[in-house]
Order: C-alpha cells, then sequence, then structure tokens
C-alpha cells in the first residue's frame, strides 16, 4: 500500500504487475509471508505505469491561454463552446478534465475573449468594447447577466485593430 501511495497508482495495478512478471524486483519481508510484507522498487513501478502526457490544457491553463477568468472558463466548458473530456494527468496520475489541443485551437480561430483583446492591446476593457460597439461589433451575448464578453472573430476581421492574430 505504501508504494501504491508514493507512485499514487492502486494496489491491483501493481498486483498485476507482479502476477504479470513485469517488474525486476520483487521482495518480501523475513516474517511477514502475506500481501503485505511484499517489497517492490517503487521507482521501476512509476516507470512501469507512466502515463504519457495528454494533449490538453486544465481549467487553469485555459485561463491562461485564452486570458480569462476562471467563471469564464467554466461558463465556456458549460455552454459548450470548449468541451472537456476526462483524462490521467502524467505528473500526478490523478483524474482531470481537459479540453483537447486541437479544440481549444479550433475555438481561438471562431471567438475571442474580452481579456485576450485586453492582453493583446494593452488597453481597457472599457476602450475596447467602446471601441467594438462603435465600429457595430458586439458580444456573441450581449445582454448576458454576468458579463460574459465572447466575441467572434469574423466580426473583428473589419475592425483593423482586432484583426484575428490566430
Amino acid at each position: 500500500q505504501t508504494a501504491a501511495r508514493k507512485v499514487v497508482c492502486s494496489t491491483g495495478e501493481i498486483v498485476t504487475l507482479i502476477l504479470g512478471n513485469q517488474l525486476e524486483f520483487v521482495g518480501c519481508l523475513p516474517r511477514q509471508r502475506n500481501f503485505g510484507g511484499l517489497l517492490v522498487d517503487v521507482e521501476e513501478v512509476r516507470a512501469k505505469l507512466a502515463i504519457p502526457p495528454d494533449d490538453g490544457l486544465t481549467k487553469p491553463e485555459l485561463q491562461k491561454r485564452l486570458h480569462a477568468s476562471y467563471a469564464m472558463v467554466k461558463w465556456l466548458c458549460d455552454e459548450g463552446y470548449l468541451s472537456l473530456e476526462r483524462s490521467r494527468s502524467s505528473v500526478s496520475r490523478k483524474s482531470q478534465m481537459i479540453a483537447r489541443r486541437e479544440c481549444v485551437e479550433a475555438f481561438c480561430k471562431s471567438y475571442t475573449t474580452l481579456g485576450f483583446l485586453m492582453h493583446e492591446t494593452g488597453r481597457a476593457a472599457t476602450a475596447i468594447r467602446t471601441q467594438l460597439e462603435r465600429r457595430g461589433v458586439f458580444p456573441v451575448l450581449p445582454d448576458h447577466p454576468l458579463g460574459r464578453r465572447l466575441y467572434r472573430q469574423s466580426d473583428l476581421r473589419g475592425c483593423s485593430s482586432f484583426a484575428p492574430t490566430g
């Protein structure tokens, strides 16, 4: 159980490695001939159970990529603009929700957040909103109760200072 905690895996995964003869070292404590007396090399188990890095972004990583608050990222996911799927972290092996990179890139080709526009231009939110409204560009949901500002990239193409960057 100690090895399972250190590797962040189930005891069953270690037993499967032992029964499959996949570990070079399996020892047993001298006076303990039961399951609790088994010894394994934690680093060897960790290497055998290693998970390749996933190709996705967690919600905190999405916040950085989109220059958006956690609430905005949660709203984008809840409303279906970004889809999440369950994955296992290659570092901690714990379950986590991620958005696949290709989905994030497709989203970024179609939409942008006010936070991203602020980051790109270095201007304040009010100045950006005012300039966009003067040019007839409004958020996807202009009257959103929580003020979520999501813009279509296609609407920004006519505004030279807000043209899509990628």
